[in-house]
């Protein structure tokens, strides 16, 4: 919701932020020091990179210093969150408990385009003889502008091309890459809840894994690793996936039964007209020149005025004023 904000409020993707240690005074008068999962921190970044690296110190920064968590708290309650959303610098990294129900529906903006839709988890009353009594019809509600949205769909796209997600759902999940696919992975502290949420063109699914009593879902200690969304929730998400769009198949030494595909693949999304693509360094957010490393060039989309203007110069180059004889 950080990220999604921010683009709603007209900061682009290619926005930079420093990954570096804060600290932030909290009421009780305790100072509170977040970090990254993994204890190291990477300088500057970009706001996509953040986010398909899942980097703690992005979002904080993001959502505390930048956007504001006023912003934060109604965007994902517009989205559909209804449970209490404190504003606190911890939230910006969700800290507050959500409803799995709630993320799907919050999430089922992003592949709509800005439309989420309310799931209902009955999907129809029968009577005996199979009539439908009753069945639920969509309810849909416009909650964010189409083009930053496509833009969010876009990053959390790189999720599961290079992201926490990638060898989950790609490699472990089995799901084909020509199956295009977004979402993003969920861990709170200790792996105490791990989640993945994710969707394709014409289906979303929220996967998530805990305990009735919350409690760490591995034995923590020296040498023990934490449960994770990328590790539990999206390998899931990525198997069910890959079973929806390519069937199971009959393995007659198991005795499993094989099935049918249940959707047609679904297309690419759409790059819609209105964004601009530009090429720009992702290690300043700024046009892309030959006085920075091209390896570091890559395309990014904009909502039309919030492109940068400025060229990208890391080189050492020094320049040196001409200077006129008699003058000093």
């Amino acid at each position: 919701f950080v990220y999604t904000a921010a683009l709603n409020t007209g900061i682009p993707a290619s926005y930079i932020v420093e990954d570096i240690p804060v600290v932030y005074p909290q009421l009780d008068g305790s100072d509170w020091r977040p970090s990254n999962f993994v204890d190291e921190f990477k300088g500057p970044m970009t706001l996509r990179e953040g986010l398909y690296t899942s980097t703690n110190m992005i979002a904080i920064r993001l959502g505390w210093e930048e956007v504001g968590i006023e912003t934060v708290a109604q965007t994902a309650r517009r989205m559909g969150i209804m449970t209490e959303i404190e504003r606190f610098p911890s939230t910006t990294i969700g800290a507050s408990e959500v409803i799995p129900l709630q993320i799907a529906e919050a999430y089922s903006s992003f592949p709509n385009m800005g439309t989420k839709v309310r799931p209902f988890p009955i999907l129809r009353v029968e009577d005996d003889d199979g009539t439908v009594i009753w069945e639920p019809q969509p309810e849909k509600t416009t909650v964010l502008e189409p083009l930053p949205t496509r833009i969010v769909v876009d990053m959390l796209e790189d999720v599961v091309r290079r992201g926490t997600a990638y060898t989950a759902v790609r490699v472990r999940g089995g799901l084909p890459h020509n199956i295009p696919a977004a979402g993003k992975t969920g861990t709170t502290n200790d792996g105490t809840d791990v989640w993945f949420t994710g969707f394709t063109g014409n289906l979303l699914a929220t996967v998530w894994f805990g305990m009735d009593t919350p409690q760490p879902i591995f034995r923590l200690g020296p040498g023990r690793r934490q449960a994770t969304g990328g590790g539990l929730a999206a390998p899931v998400w990525g198997s069910f996936m890959s079973q929806v769009y390519q069937g199971i198949s009959i393995d007659e030494d198991s005795g499993r039964m094989g099935s049918r595909p249940l959707l047609a693949r679904p297309t690419l999304w759409e790059i819609p007209d209105g964004l601009n693509a530009v090429v720009v360094d992702r290690k300043t957010g700024l046009l892309a020149s030959r006085w920075c490393p091209e390896e570091d060039q890559y395309t990014e989309y904009f909502i039309p005025g919030t492109e940068p203007t400025d060229l990208c110069d890391r080189s050492s180059r020094r320049f040196r004023s001409s200077r006129i004889r008699g003058y000093h």
